[in-house]
Order: structure tokens, then sequence, then C-alpha cells
């Protein structure tokens, strides 16, 4: 339980004043005649009303104050507070700069506290929104944790879509068809790399994972100086990935081949574009000379063909993705038996034993426990409690005596008991920290426990 105080004393000063707030700003009125439109109660009966202006300003900015709240609290709700603030810095320079400052200067805190998963759109409108905590979080987790496959000979860079997943977009369909067309079995060498703003680079692999498949972009190609600069930078380091001897096909044009220009210098292997620079990429003329790029690789590199296997890359990237280097290898051996479609769900088997079935929903993980008894030993995502094993649906925060410090909201995790044994898995619904300090609300729900 609490409770939040709210200094309104802003209204009374606005009222005396003559001024009607409203969530964008004020106006100076000498009579409501003469001002906007306005549905609240005091406004609608300022005619009828005996009560001095002064009165009437006074209810309509406190009901200004009230709406704000509840937009704010219903934002919240649904996972869209962000989005809201981001949009009010649009009509305040004083609130833009404070955002600004905020998300440099508490990256850290602000990150820690920022849920990991998300459901429906995430706006992203402005240069607010290039270092949102869950923004700037995904360019670092990418960086650190995603490594590509050893099989890859060819980088192709290609540009993002509207619709998410990208694969789905009819841009991308029709990349694939080039692609397909021009490497057959030897496409499994190609890796496919979207470039957009702000997130910099996604791997094909992990297009169906939040912030990825949520966020939304006006798209124009037209692109400003910090959006080249973040997406430039994220392009060098994913390319330090690769061996010099892998060339890099850019497929890009407009803002997109402005990120490969500017990158250009910093970057080691070869670089061969395959457009004009203002021209589409999406045009007949673009897609043959796409594939005759493609087909000449194949011939000059002699490009290995064999079983395209997007979902064990994908499994793969997305385990250490989620739980850090090296989850990959314990939870995608080569043993490993798939089942499913990458758009729905995907479960994996290792020795007739279920570890964990991809949900496309969310692009992530969901571990069972012989899953979590083979991840546990690298240490990570892991919510010890005073018990020996768990009784109901939830594990609350009054009953943990330690978390991994690195544990956000929507995290897979594991829960030992004072033993250190796996006594269940689920999701986290609050962080590491949280679980730590709080005495009360639910810090882990779960999904499957010991018996």
């Amino acid at each position: 339980l609490g409770f939040d105080v709210l200094d309104v004393s802003h209204t009374e000063e606005a009222a005396h004043l003559r001024r009607r707030l409203w969530w964008n700003g004020h106006e100076d009125v000498s009579s409501l005649s003469e001002g906007r439109y306005c549905s609240c109660r005091a406004c609608l009966n300022a005619e009828e009303s005996n009560e001095p202006l002064e009165n009437i300003l006074l209810s309509h900015n406190i009901d200004i104050y009230r709406m704000v709240i509840s937009q704010a609290l219903d934002a919240a709700s649904r996972g869209l507070l962000r989005w809201l603030v981001e949009s009010m810095t649009h009509a305040s320079p004083g609130l833009a700069s404070l955002l600004r400052r905020v998300d440099s200067a508490l990256y850290s805190y602000l990150e820690e506290f920022s849920p990991v998963v998300g459901s429906g759109v995430m706006p992203l409108i402005g240069p607010e929104s290039y270092n949102a905590p869950a923004i700037k979080r995904f360019r670092k987790q990418l960086e650190s944790r995603y490594s590509p496959p050893s099989w890859k000979q060819v980088v192709l860079l290609l540009p993002c879509s509207a619709r998410k997943p990208y694969s789905e977009s009819r841009s991308h369909r029709r990349f694939a068809q080039a692609i397909e067309s021009a490497l057959g079995s030897a496409r499994r060498a190609v890796a496919e790399t979207i470039i957009t703003s702000p997130l910099g680079v996604i791997p094909r692999e992990l297009e169906r994972i939040y912030p990825v498949a949520n966020y939304d972009i006006p798209v124009t190609g037209d692109w400003d100086a910090e959006e080249i600069s973040i997406a430039a930078d994220a392009l060098v380091s994913h390319l330090r990935k690769f061996p010099p001897s892998v060339v890099v096909v850019a497929h890009v044009s407009g803002g997109y081949g402005d990120v490969v220009r500017v990158a250009e210098s910093r970057i080691k292997q070869s670089i061969v574009f395959t457009v004009d620079a203002q021209q589409s990429v999406s045009t007949r003329e673009s897609l043959s000379s796409l594939k005759a790029t493609l087909s000449d690789l194949r011939e000059i590199l002699r490009l290995k063909g064999g079983k395209e296997n997007l979902v064990l890359e994908t499994l793969r990237a997305t385990a250490d993705f989620q739980f850090g280097s090296g989850a990959a290898g314990l939870l995608v051996p080569e043993n490993a038996r798939f089942r499913g479609k990458l758009y729905h769900t995907v479960t994996c088997k290792v020795e007739g034993e279920q570890l964990f079935s991809y949900i496309a929903s969310n692009g992530m993980l969901s571990l069972t426990l012989r899953g979590a008894e083979r991840l546990s030993g690298l240490g990570r995502y892991w919510v010890k409690f005073d018990g020996r094993e768990i009784g109901g649906g939830s594990l609350f925060a009054v009953a943990v005596t330690s978390a991994d410090p690195q544990i956000r909201p929507g995290d897979e995790v594991i829960v030992l008991n004072q033993h250190d044994d796996v006594v269940a898995v689920g999701r986290s619904e609050m962080s590491g920290r949280e679980m730590c300090e709080f005495d009360n609300g639910r810090a882990v729900s779960i999904r499957h426990k010991v018996k």
C-alpha cells in the first residue's frame, strides 16, 4: 500500500493570473466566452454560474491535472508510459531537455526497471526515443551477446520495413526470393542483417524479439545525423564479429546507404553496393542487381551449400541474447531436435527431454525444469528463496533471500531453494534488486515446478 502527494499550487497560481491550463500549455483569458471550447463541467456551466472567473479556472485547471494523471496511469498499465512522456516533450523544450539529460545520466538506473518484454506497438517518433532505456539496452546487449554462426561467408545488409517481423513484409519476401534464386542451398552462408533506427542493426535470427518486433518508426528513408551515427557504430561493432574474409553486400540506399558509407572506413571487410545511393531497393532492376551480385559471389567465394536451418540459428541466437554467452551451447547442442514453426512455437528436445519452447509472440525461450537445470551452471538469472519447494503459482518478494542483479521485469528466471536445487522456472515480475529489497509483491510467476 502507498499514496501519492501531488502539488496543485500551480493550478491556483494560474487561475489567479487568469490562465486556463491545458496538457500542452496554457491560454490567457479575460472571459471564458473568448477562449477555446472545453467540455469540463466548470467551463460548460460557466455562463450560468455566479462563481468568480478565478474559481471556474481553478476547477478547470484541477480537472486538467486529473486528466493527465489518468492518462499516465492508463499508459503505465499498458506499458506506454515512456511513449506518453516522449509525446509530451514535443510541446515543451524544457521537458525534452530534461528527458535527454535523464536518459544520459540515469540510464543504468532506468534500465534496471525497464521490462524486457512487451505487447503491442512501441512508437518511436523522434530523437527522444534514440536512447530510451529499452532501446539502448538492446544495442548494448546485441553487441555483447550475439555471435554469428561460423559458416557465414557473406553479410547481406538490408533496410528495415514498417511491418514486423521483417520477413513477413512484402519487401523482405522479395529479398528472400532473390536470395533463394541466386544461391539455392548456399543461402545458408549468408548472414542477413537489417539496418534500422534507432535499434542499429538486427540479425535476421532476432527479428521477433522485443523490442525489435514491437517498435514503429516513421519510415521515410531520411535519417538525421544522430540516427546515422548510432546505426553506423552498431554496424561497425556487428561486423567485427565476422572474419575479414567475409564479403559485405549492401543492398541499401538513402539513409540506410549513408549509414554504411559513414561506417565504411572502420569496416575491415570488403563492401559491395548493389544499388545507387537514391535507387529503390525493391524494384525489379534492383532485385536483379542483388541476384547478380550474389550469384557472382557464389562462384568467387565458393559458397558452401547445405541444409538451411534458420530454426537452429534463431534458437541459438535467442538463447545467448536472452541468457548471455554460453547459453546456446547448453540449450541448443548439436544433437538438439526441433519441432514446430518459427512463426508460432518451436520445441527443443535433447535425448528425448524437452529443454524449452520458443514462443514467436515474444521471440523468447520458455524453459522447462530440465532446461533450467542445464542452464543453472552459468550462474545467471537465478532467484533463491528460503524454502525447500514451491507451493503455489507465485513466489513473493518476502520469501526471496537473493537474486541475480541482472534480472529485469519479464525475464525468464530459475528458482533455487536453500540448497541451490532447481525447484521452479517462471517469469520475473520485478528486477533482481527489487526482489531482494521489497517485502511484498509477486517476484516470480511460476510456470513449472518440482512436484
